[in-house]
């Protein structure tokens, strides 16, 4: 089944999308199709071009059977292990996103299964229930919801299959770590400002059962700035009061001062 994979960016998140398609290239041996600001300009999305996710049928040919979308704040850490024949996949979204959007959609109809749509597969048979949320998106009466509450709601009417959450492991979600994760999704984290390329240089991981720190959450600590000079104290400061020594398990380093001594290291470059 001829498959293409999509992201985009635009020149804001540039530097993101650079380090997705290398890591996704690197994981899976196929290139991403980025979609630039001009082609989202092009469908009208001057402003809300996160909806270019759904248009991903209007910009392949008739031999693409299935189209596979990831957001640029995805980092893939595993290649892809299973493409859905249903006409569309993806994992559920957490309970607190869900149950908001479901309430603000309820004047609309129910939403069965609410998804993220930072990862998801969607094959042919799907053209249909993206040509509804299209509809929706033109409707100036609708504008009161995303297109992720749209696309889980007109889903309703489609086989939909889904996904195991390590397709889209939603960082700060809570989720506990089984070890098989094939993509890290820092969601919602450029909104607050917290976001930054230098997430995906991981040059170490610890992993305890229920949580993982790698330089990414460095980044991404929830009170701080990315562009905050981190002093080691701060650093080795974060990393013991998440993980206390007893349950750290090392990857590649012996200590936890090597740990913050590594991350101090790549922040001073």
């Amino acid at each position: 089944m001829k498959t293409v994979y999509f992201t985009s960016g635009g020149r804001k998140w540039r530097a993101l999308v650079e380090k997705l398609c290398t890591s996704f290239k690197k994981m899976n041996g196929v290139d991403l199709q980025v979609i630039s600001d001009e082609q989202c300009e092009a469908f009208g999305l001057m402003k809300r071009k996160y909806w270019i996710k759904c248009f991903l049928w209007k910009m392949v040919g008739k031999d693409v059977e299935r189209v596979v979308w990831l957001d640029c704040d995805i980092d893939p850490v595993a290649p892809i292990k299973h493409l859905s024949e249903e006409p569309f996949a993806a994992v559920l979204d957490i309970e607190q996103t869900a149950a908001k959007n479901r309430a603000n959609h309820s004047r609309y109809g129910e939403i069965r299964n609410y998804f993220n749509v930072g990862y998801f597969s969607a094959t042919r048979s799907s053209i249909g229930l993206f040509e509804k949320v299209i509809r929706e998106y033109n409707n100036p009466n609708n504008r009161g919801c995303d297109e992720q509450t749209w696309i889980s709601y007109h889903a309703n009417d489609f086989i939909c299959e889904i996904l195991d959450r390590k397709y889209n492991w939603l960082v700060g979600a809570g989720w506990p770590i089984i070890g098989d994760e094939i993509h890290f999704h820092y969601a919602g984290l450029e909104r607050k400002g917290d976001l930054h390329p230098e997430i995906f240089k991981k040059p170490f991981r610890i992993e305890r059962e229920d949580y993982i720190i790698t330089e990414s959450y460095l980044w991404t600590r929830k009170g701080y700035s990315c562009m905050d000079v981190w002093s080691k104290e701060r650093i080795v400061g974060t990393v013991l009061a998440q993980l206390p020594a007893t349950s750290i398990k090392l990857a590649g380093v012996d200590c936890v001062v090597r740990v913050y001594q590594i991350a101090a290291m790549r922040l001073e470059e």
